[in-house]
């Protein structure tokens, strides 16, 4: 039933600001879903992410789900994007994360990422024509993986200690509806591959401070579809969601000296899969400044954290 609520809020903002027509569309963009069209030639588009989050309960194999202590996580997430050429361009996104659970507290940087962002096709106006992109990020592990205290009760985990490679198809199309009201619709076909990661000690897939082996994360399919309604020319509705399947993780090595795959001690996950809504509103203080607000939630899964994600960003272009 919360999720009802705030998706009603949603609508009823939309109903709200939905009389005024717009002159020409503003868009900040949705939570999750990357452009289907690169920042031109010489701009550059820099966003700041704000992200809360409450883990309170994990979906079993079965995909019920099974509540635990509850976990928060806020994560700043700055990402910098340039246009080198009409068909390339280049983003950074840095992380820092502070996590906390039963007043245990701890912060430190984040993975990194970068990516590049190719122009395949380009809609140009046409209704006939939409946006392709291909992008392609690779993800460094900077973050702190293993060696965990256990006193930190996991909040020292920051990072998965894996060099992940996605390849993502991003669709992008805008059409004029009517009274002046545009709709902007985003679809995002991704697949990741994640390296091996060796581990030593507790780490962020589980085990033990005995641990010593190798895990193998294995590959994850996405798919993110987002839709953007102008209510006016300063106000958007967004209603997007996921899905994303990934592999069980393997692991080669020692578990638990004295305790080989005992009770009590696991590491990696098996197969995994969630559906999640991400709702939104932005306000566009101009064409090139806007702000925007959301939720992000999984409606079911398995395997998977079951959480709470609200989210601000400013985004500023150049």
């Amino acid at each position: 039933m919360p999720h009802l609520h705030k998706l009603s809020f949603i609508f009823l903002c939309a109903l709200l600001f939905s009389q005024t027509t717009v002159a020409e569309p503003w868009f900040t963009g949705p939570l999750l879903a990357p452009a289907g069209h690169n920042t031109p030639k010489g701009h550059t588009n820099f966003e700041i992410y704000g992200l809360d989050v409450l883990t309170n309960g994990s979906y079993d194999n079965s995909g019920s789900l099974i509540h635990s202590r509850t976990f928060k996580s806020f994560v700043t997430n700055p990402a910098l994007t340039h246009g080198f050429t009409d068909w390339l361009d280049v983003q950074l996104t840095l992380s820092y994360v502070s996590n906390s659970t039963r007043k245990i507290n701890y912060h430190r940087l984040g993975d990194t990422a970068i990516a590049l962002g190719i122009q395949i096709f380009e809609q140009n106006n046409s209704s006939k024509r939409m946006d392709v992109r291909v992008l392609i990020q690779e993800t460094f592990p900077t973050g702190k993986y293993q060696h965990l205290d256990p006193i930190f009760l996991g909040t020292d985990s920051t990072g998965l200690g894996s060099y992940q490679t996605q390849f993502g198809l991003n669709f992008q199309y805008l059409i004029e509806l009517s009274n002046s009201h545009y709709l902007r619709t985003r679809l995002i076909l991704s697949r990741l591959y994640a390296s091996a990661v060796h581990v030593s000690g507790l780490n962020s897939y589980g085990g033990t401070a005995f641990t010593k082996g190798k895990i193998n994360p294995g590959t994850e399919n996405g798919i993110d579809l987002a839709f953007e309604y102008t209510l006016t020319q300063n106000w958007v509705a967004v209603m997007e969601g996921t899905y994303s399947r990934g592999q069980a993780t393997r692991f080669n090595g020692i578990l638990d000296i004295g305790n080989i795959g005992g009770p009590g001690v696991t590491i990696g996950s098996g197969n995994y899969n969630s559906t999640a809504l991400a709702p939104a509103l932005e306000y566009n203080f101009t064409d090139s400044i806007g702000l925007i607000g959301g939720v992000w939630f999984p409606v079911s899964g398995r395997n998977t954290s079951h959480f709470m994600t609200y989210v601000l960003a400013l985004n500023a272009y150049w």
